[in-house]
């Protein structure tokens, strides 16, 4: 990550950033998936409240503090800047969380067990898969709408706005604040509507908030639509995890935050590049906010088909 900005070419830029999503996608999984270890099963969407406050924080001190940088100090400042929380974060982890030991589920036998350590997605069973499919494309969906606008919202800030780069990232923090102060409430909401409802109440709340922005060019406004982004993007975001976990086992708990994150990182790959290339096309960063709703109304199709599909017992 701190190697980025000082890349002399394209094919090493590229080579470099290959390197840090894998190594991204190696930690990450198994680390979000020691939230549902150590937490009782109907704490998952508060827990995860928590997690994603914790992770809110940062975006705003990336957006603030690390926009405040890049304007005074240049883009590898805030790269460094990134890198050495990121050991920080390291050290936390490895001294202070410590991880169950001998982790194990009395009810199910050893085979069951061994079963669920193998299980891949081609294995389960039909209706299961079908609906675990679908549940699976509404993250991808709206992940691409979330990472477009995460990638190039700063770029239709100095273009559309005539912002400065550093302060067009700070723009951005007012959805990050709004998330933060939602994240924990969208966890306890959840417990009282259901996981379900919630999200697809931020999908429909999503598609009010940003289908306008393509049309308004006063900055005040979009503070106010962002802030009110990031309450609906909470009760997306909170309860996505919770709800796949709550279809597999116990035992799975891994291989199901894997499916969570091979989808969303997914997302994160073929999303800006696929934008970037409607931008070419168009040459109006404005179209984000034609393409970010299109993702999140085949992610609420999504939604909708995930809640017809049923599962059989047994």
């Amino acid at each position: 990550f701190f190697l980025v900005p000082y890349m002399p070419s394209l094919p090493l830029l590229m080579l470099v950033l290959i390197i840090f999503n894998f190594t991204m996608s190696v930690w990450r999984s198994p680390m979000i998936s020691l939230m549902p270890d150590l937490t009782p099963e109907p704490l998952w969407s508060k827990a995860n409240g928590v997690i994603n406050l914790m992770g809110g924080v940062g975006s705003i001190i990336a957006f603030l503090v690390g926009g405040r940088i890049a304007n005074s100090l240049g883009r590898g400042a805030t790269f460094a800047m990134g890198s050495i929380i990121t050991v920080i974060a390291v050290l936390v982890l490895f001294f202070f969380v410590k991880e169950k030991k001998g982790y194990s589920h009395p009810q199910e036998s050893e085979d069951e067990m061994k079963k669920a350590s193998i299980a891949s997605f081609l294995t389960l069973p039909k209706d299961k898969r079908k609906r675990l499919l679908f549940l699976l494309l509404a993250i991808f969906f709206w992940f691409c709408a979330f990472n477009a606008i995460e990638t190039y919202f700063t770029l239709f800030a100095v273009n559309e706005l005539g912002m400065s780069e550093g302060s067009g990232a700070m723009l951005l923090a007012f959805f990050s604040v709004s998330f933060v102060v939602f994240a924990i409430p969208s966890g306890f909401l959840a417990s009282k509507i259901g996981k379900v409802k919630s999200i697809t109440i931020g999908l429909i709340g999503l598609l009010v908030v940003f289908i306008p922005l393509n049309l308004i060019m006063n900055v005040a406004v979009i503070r106010v639509l962002l802030l009110v982004g990031g309450f609906f993007w909470a009760m997306i975001n909170i309860n996505s995890l919770p709800l796949v976990l709550n279809l597999g086992s116990n035992n799975e708990i891994g291989t199901y935050t894997g499916y969570y994150y091979f989808f969303s990182f997914s997302a994160s790959i073929v999303s800006p590049i696929l934008f970037g290339a409607i931008r070419d096309v168009t040459q109006d960063y404005g179209d984000l906010f034609i393409y970010a709703p299109i993702c999140f109304v085949f992610s609420l199709l999504c939604v909708l088909a995930y809640q017809k599909t049923k599962v059989k017992e047994g």
